[in-house]
């Protein structure tokens, strides 16, 4: 299993350094070395030989800067965003507190579409969009389920300026189920 995941990561490596490669406008080993530094970070996460974490544990706040770096690749692609503190509301994780939550977060985000659809609920929260989904509903004391256009669901309570992320969880009934009653007993 391991071979096949580094022939997967060659295989990406090497599709994604020749179109990097011929978008740079760098010359000679400058243009090389970055162009390969950029394609073995993205070809390796998307591989699985870098794990891509569900929850983090600090305060972040999402960037509104345009230009792309290799550590905004790496980290969008992960899932995070880059801290600004001149901008919008921080952002707390709980999810880590609870291995229920962090079990279901995991299920949900293994489908692309809720992952983005959740790293987009964030992003829209903490630039201060009160119903950045279809829709947001009350589950129970203060927590509040939005909604994504893809199937991502997002649990929150919100103070002044911080939203804590309680849980995450995708369309499935059986997933969403059950951190809707996860999060009933432990926040009510």
């Amino acid at each position: 299993m391991k071979i096949l995941r580094y022939l997967i990561f060659l295989s990406i490596l090497s599709g994604i350094f020749f179109v990097i490669y011929r978008q740079s406008d760098k010359k000679g080993f400058r243009k090389w070395w970055i162009s390969f530094r950029m394609a073995a970070f993205i070809a390796a996460i998307l591989a699985g030989l870098i794990p891509n974490p569900v929850e983090a544990s600090e305060t972040y706040i999402p960037s509104n800067s345009s230009s792309i770096s290799i550590e905004r690749v790496f980290d969008t692609l992960r899932g995070g965003f880059k801290p600004d503190p001149n901008q919008g509301k921080g952002i707390v994780y709980r999810i880590k507190e609870d291995a229920g939550l962090v079990r279901a977060a995991q299920e949900a985000c293994k489908n692309a579409d809720v992952q983005k659809d959740v790293n987009h609920l964030e992003e829209q929260l903490a630039k201060g969009n009160e119903n950045p989904g279809i829709g947001r509903k009350p589950i129970c004391k203060g927590v509040i389920e939005h909604r994504g256009k893809n199937g991502g669901r997002l649990y929150v309570r919100e103070s002044d300026d911080v939203i804590e992320i309680l849980a995450k969880s995708g369309k499935k009934k059986s997933n969403q189920q059950f951190v809707i009653n996860r999060l009933k007993e432990i926040y009510d």
